[in-house]
């Protein structure tokens, strides 16, 4: 009781002093208001830059974006505190969320070489699997800038900072808030404007390192309320002219099947897996892809354009899932996202699945990582099997499940099943950080990857030569998902020179086919094309139906060979049309 008594006691000072201090200090109220908006910034982006010179450097090169900076944060602010009344939970709000937003960005770039952008958002949900990527550590300018927050909300909670007016203005100031902000996000005249006057770099970017370069301009808080702008102005509008009719114009005649051998179709994703050799400087040992280049003499080995570089592996999947091109798609970061959930997929899984396959998807990796059991339930795969799922004995390399035990996943499937399999397997093995824990990177990362790669041949190689026993007609193409992006502390790249601009190459990845029975590799398309074709190819080279999707698709291949945001090329007219049908629309290409 009596500790109650002093509980009370206490609250009761408190309030009084709150009081007191509100009363003495109320002629400072409109100060501190405009002066929170500057601190923010000021938090937000020395917790990224992580040094004193670096923000001084902001201050004085980069002013116009600064001034921006507190305008953006000064309307944000203004919103949450027409709401909530009280400076200090508008500080803890918008403060906190800065604060996190701030400290993901400097983790991520210190991990990846790449920044935070309004899309990684969609990850938010899974940020115990992101985290894994990540090599997370205290500075002293994390700790500061938290010091600074906390120190924020306890002064204006202390003095009592609030908005003295009545309701209805409160409203009325909140609308105003919001009707800015939607003026800004979605009329694309105004923001473009805006971002022209203060010098806010709004460039498309094509690659990682012009959007690092835009983000060098913009520091954060621009870089982020650009591209939200960029990403809102580029959502997948409906083609003008569609219609079935229209869909149906463009579709070429079905064709039967060619023999009646209906082949296991094995396509393998292999996380980061690039041949560095086409970098002649480097003088990579061949011993690395001894197995990648055998298995290519007794198949095909060709070369294709991926839609990513350094991450967003959905981007590829997609791509080689669907048999579409991600620039259909605006080159959405997610191409799934803005998928319909509740409808089946139009897929090659769902293709092969009414071809009379069992169908499969192996993720070794947590299967809510990018929402991936979700949605590719709706692609037609009768089985998915994540990390928690697999039936095979696991092991690690490193941090990740071992090559291996995919392989062995495959090969159990295929044994198991009783129709003919079409098995589709992304691996997580090499997947970044390039260093070992508590090391610090650098050009050495580029060995640690390699040494990753090595494991990955020779485990393919073990792979392949099973399957030369297996007594089942099997196809297996083997391609990597994108080119590694290394820590900030690697050169490799700069070194190369591909960062000043001579970037198409981080986009060609080299792959192969492999067959254990007579397959016609002669019917594979031997110039380089995009990554999205390579399931036509196969299937047209497999002799299996051609739908008037994948035929198609087959005329496409010839005429546009290379489809991508990354190479410069005329908007195709035709793949745009039938990616939004099959993605987005009405799906009137589904019909034979």
């Amino acid at each position: 009781m009596a500790l109650m008594q002093r509980i009370k006691a206490g609250h009761t000072r408190l309030k009084e002093f709150r009081a007191s201090c509100g009363e003495r200090y109320q002629k400072y109220n409109t100060f501190i208001f405009i002066l929170i908006p500057i601190l923010l910034v000021l938090m937000t982006e020395y917790n990224h830059v992580q040094s004193v010179t670096g923000m001084f450097q902001f201050l004085l090169h980069s002013f116009n974006i600064f001034l921006f900076d507190i305008l953006v944060s000064a309307v944000v602010f203004t919103a949450i505190l027409m709401l909530v009344k009280k400076a200090w939970i508008a500080v803890l709000v918008d403060g906190l969320v800065l604060y996190i937003l701030s400290c993901v960005e400097f983790f991520k770039y210190q991990t990846s070489g790449s920044h935070f952008s309004i899309s990684d958002l969609a990850m938010a949900g899974e940020a115990g699997d992101v985290a894994r990527f990540a090599t997370l550590f205290l500075t002293k300018e994390l700790v500061f800038n938290f010091v600074l927050l906390f120190a924020m909300v306890i002064v204006t909670f202390l003095l009592d900072v609030k908005l003295k007016i009545k309701l209805r203005f409160r409203f009325l100031g909140l609308l105003g808030c919001c009707a800015i902000a939607c003026l800004f996000l979605f009329v694309p005249q105004v923001s473009n404007k805006v971002f022209d006057a203060f010098h806010v770099s709004r460039e498309p970017s094509t690659n990682t390192f012009a959007e690092n370069e835009k983000f060098e301009n913009n520091y954060m808080i621009a870089y982020l309320t650009q591209s939200t702008v960029e990403k809102i102005e580029n959502t997948v509008k409906k083609p003008k002219n569609y219609s079935k009719q229209a869909v149906d114009s463009i579709l070429s005649p079905a064709e039967d099947a060619k023999n009646q051998t209906r082949p296991n179709v094995v396509f393998i994703m292999s996380e980061s897996f690039s041949d560095f050799r086409k970098f002649d400087s480097l003088a990579i040992d061949d011993s690395i892809y001894e197995n990648y280049d055998r298995i290519g003499q007794e198949g095909f080995l060709g070369k294709a354009v991926v839609p990513t570089f350094g991450g967003a592996t959905v981007r590829t999947e997609f791509e080689l899932m669907f048999g579409l091109p991600v620039r259909s798609l605006n080159n959405a970061l997610v191409p799934h996202d803005i998928l319909d959930v509740d409808k089946q997929q139009a897929t090659f899984a769902r293709y092969f699945k009414e071809q009379g396959y069992d169908t499969a998807y192996i993720h070794p990796f947590s299967g809510s990582f990018y929402g991936r059991d979700e949605v590719y339930s709706t692609y037609g795969f009768d089985k998915m099997i994540f990390q928690d799922d697999l039936t095979v004995p696991q092991e690690y390399f490193r941090r990740y499940m071992d090559d291996k035990v995919v392989f062995d996943q495959i090969t159990q499937l295929l044994e198991e099943n009783d129709a003919p399999s079409y098995l589709y397997a992304t691996t997580m093995q090499n997947h970044q950080p390039y260093k070992a824990d508590g090391e610090q990177g650098g050009d050495q990362e580029l060995d640690y990857y390699l040494e990753g790669l090595d494991h990955t041949d020779k485990q393919l190689g073990a792979f392949i030569d099973s399957l030369k026993e297996l007594d089942e007609p099997t196809v297996v193409v083997f391609i990597g998902d994108h080119m590694p992006f290394f820590s900030s502390d690697c050169d490799v790249y700069e070194d190369l020179g591909v960062a000043d601009g001579q970037s198409e190459i981080i986009y060609e990845q080299s792959y192969l086919v492999w067959a254990n029975y007579d397959f016609d590799y002669s019917a594979l398309e031997s110039d380089e094309i995009s990554a999205f074709y390579i399931p036509t190819n196969v299937v047209n080279a497999a002799g299996l139906p051609l739908t008037r999707f994948v035929s198609t698709m087959k005329s496409e291949m010839e005429k546009t060979p290379i489809y991508s945001y990354s190479v410069s090329s005329k908007p195709d007219s035709i793949l745009d049309l039938i990616t939004y049908d099959r993605a987005l629309g009405e799906r009137y290409s589904e019909t034979q």
